[in-house]
């Protein structure tokens, strides 16, 4: 400062590299999206109509960043939203797995054999899997991972239409929702 005074701080940069077994199908970072206009949602003790918020990252099938298979898994109850995509994502809580590692399972209860990974296993199966994660929207105050089930499902919706968009061929979505994740789908889709 002008008074020769100095004050030091300090901070952290997380920076994501793929691992060679996703390098051929990764987003390179957390895409975030908002809920269209006309899907905008009046909470029962909210003034005004507010568009949801949330991020998604797609894994895709082949070495080309082209989805023509969608497979969507949409996360479940997170108030907080301390359960990120991947475990080094921004925010993620590290005592908590992340929704990633929670795609990992011991198929044969051996612990001393690789897990299988069900985000690869439907890669290889040709689904373009689209991990899908309701956020904490700074803009509004909204917390996605525990707001209206209705709300969520009008941001997925919106998420539906623009990977539709990009969408290559005609194949049709699957959609996977555990817990809340599950109702939040089926809203979506009954809509």
């Amino acid at each position: 400062y002008q008074d020769t005074t100095r004050k030091t701080t300090y901070a952290k940069v997380q920076i994501y590299i793929p691992t060679s077994t996703l390098a051929r199908g990764t987003t390179s970072a957390l895409t975030p999206i908002f809920a269209d206009n006309d899907l905008a949602f009046k909470g029962y003790e909210e003034n005004t109509a507010i568009r949801g918020k949330n991020e998604y990252r797609i894994y895709y099938s082949g070495e080309e960043a082209v989805v023509d298979k969608p497979l969507y898994i949409i996360d479940g109850y997170d108030p907080g939203d301390v359960r990120k995509i991947e475990a080094d994502d921004f925010g993620h809580n590290q005592d908590e797995k992340s929704i990633k590692q929670l795609m990992s399972y011991d198929h044969d209860n051996n612990y001393e054999t690789k897990n299988k990974d069900i985000i690869e296993e439907l890669n290889l199966l040709g689904y373009d899997v689209i991990i899908v994660n309701h956020v904490v929207n700074e803009e509004n105050g909204i917390d996605g991972g525990g707001d209206y089930i209705e709300r969520n499902a009008y941001t997925f919706i919106s998420l539906m239409r623009y990977i539709k968009s990009i969408q290559q061929g005609t194949e049709k979505a699957v959609v996977i929702g555990p817990s809340m994740g599950g109702l939040i789908s089926r809203y979506a889709l009954a809509y």
